[in-house]
């Protein structure tokens, strides 16, 4: 039969499940007083395994490292055009992230495990190979896995992390992924403009330059007078109005004079009979036509051409004809000097005559492009402003040029706004597997289960019985 106790025992479990399992206080204490080997049995095992567990774990190792990113070359827009000089700088939370990315990109992660060696990284990967090349993918993810990266709040400080069992490789690898980082920032923040691209742009500016600046030399040499506003060329026009007012005087008074001259030779008979000397006339006749053909000749050409000389000589032999023929005609040296004067009077008619022709076309010549001169002087304005418009372009090119070639130096020597506050150490404690925190957790999970296991025992110890 069964006893007192267990009877009653049964009668509280009975009545338990009839008001709903309600547990008190000292029921429990009752439960783990009863089964306390049971309790200490679960949580002996459970502490146990979970030490067997962590002590049995490879160590592993993290180095950090501390980087500061600060506003530096890399980091400034620039205009790609226009004239702006204003510096406008990019969004600093926006360039944190970016930085934050570059580190976990596959391509540093690539560049990383290919200089440390996958066979030094992972020689599990290596030997799993079995001489087939290494298995960067694998090697790839478990590095990115291993790399901990994360902006600190309200700073612009990146913290870098890298766990590995060798606190040698843990720092190695660090190194090596600051090292990259700093290259791949450089490439990525890098003006796009190439050197090569701006240095073709400053010839093509430098060769426009010096065609604009031709255009407007041979334009000055061609339009000299019209170039200074016009005044050249209207003291010319004055001067030309000057001289054919002067010709239109001496004319009118050769004209008079020859009246005068003329009414005199009338009752000279001596004149008459040279006039009437066929030879005489025919020097006469000669002489005009050298006359009219040297004042058609200073129409054209200047006083000391070839071509004037050469008539001028034949004029002179004429004349030293006539004047040895009207001396052998003339009996007095008043009618030879009176017959000069007309001929010299004649000639000075007819060349002045011919000047005042000559005066009037260049006049009017004049007078047509004078009113050409507004168009000559915006034309000139309009290569002044091209020129102007070349240099500005070839010296902000230049400018540009000098800033991408010392950009790419400054690359080359991976000079970089990132500074490494802290560098990476070798870590002397493992970070894995965290001992106490282990332990600590496995005494709760024991306690827990061994609670858990003593009430589900008692529970159903009435049924087994």
């Amino acid at each position: 039969m069964p006893s007192a106790g267990q009877a009653s025992g049964s009668l509280r479990h009975r009545g338990r499940a009839s008001v709903g399992e309600l547990i008190t206080l000292r029921e429990v204490l009752e439960v783990i007083y009863r089964r306390l080997w049971l309790v200490g049995g679960v949580f002996a095992v459970t502490l146990g395994a979970v030490a067997v567990i962590t002590f049995n774990q490879t160590p592993i190792y993290e180095s950090r490292a501390k980087l500061l990113v600060r506003f530096g070359r890399e980091l400034v827009y620039r205009p790609e055009v226009g004239d702006q000089t204003a510096i406008v700088s990019r969004d600093r939370e926006s360039l944190l992230n970016a930085d934050v990315q570059i580190f976990l990109s596959q391509n540093l992660g690539e560049r990383v495990v290919k200089t440390v060696g996958v066979e030094n990284l992972y020689p599990d990967l290596a030997s799993a190979a079995r001489g087939a090349p290494a298995p960067l993918p694998a090697a790839l993810k478990r590095f990115q896995k291993n790399l901990h990266v994360q902006v600190l709040p309200e700073t612009a400080v990146i913290r870098a992390a890298f766990r590995h069992p060798s606190p040698r490789l843990a720092v190695e690898a660090l190194q090596r992924t600051i090292e990259v980082f700093k290259e791949e920032h450089l490439r990525a923040f890098a003006d796009p403009t190439s050197a090569r691209f701006l240095e073709d742009k400053v010839q093509s500016y430098r060769e426009q330059l010096e065609k604009t600046e031709q255009d407007i030399r041979t334009f000055r040499v061609q339009n000299q007078r019209f170039v200074d506003g016009g005044e050249t060329f209207v003291r010319e026009r004055s001067e030309l109005e000057s001289s054919l007012r002067d010709a239109e005087n001496q004319i009118a008074g050769l004209r008079e004079k020859l009246s005068l001259l003329r009414q005199q030779a009338a009752t000279t008979s001596a004149i008459a009979e040279m006039e009437r000397d066929p030879v005489l006339t025919q020097l006469k006749e000669e002489l005009l036509r050298h006359q009219l053909e040297e004042k058609r000749l200073l129409g054209s050409f200047r006083e000391d051409s070839r071509a004037v000389a050469s008539v001028r000589e034949q004029i002179k032999l004429v004349q030293d004809r006539l004047k040895e023929r009207e001396a052998a005609l003339a009996e007095a040296g008043a009618r030879a000097e009176l017959r000069s004067e007309i001929r010299a009077a004649e000639a000075e008619l007819g060349f002045q005559d011919a000047r005042r022709a000559s005066l009037k076309r260049q006049l009017q010549e004049m007078d047509d492009q004078l009113r050409l001169v507004p168009q000559l002087q915006q034309r000139l304005r309009d290569l002044e402003r091209n020129r102007d418009a070349a240099e500005k372009n070839y010296q902000a090119t230049l400018h540009r040029l000098e800033e991408a070639r010392l950009s790419e130096e400054m690359n080359q020597e991976k000079i970089a706004s990132i500074s490494v506050i802290e560098e990476p150490v070798l870590p002397y404690e493992p970070v894995l597997p965290r001992k106490r925190v282990n332990l600590a957790l496995g005494a709760l999970l024991g306690i827990g289960l061994g609670l858990a296991v003593a009430f589900v025992a008692d529970s159903l110890a009435p049924f087994s019985r």
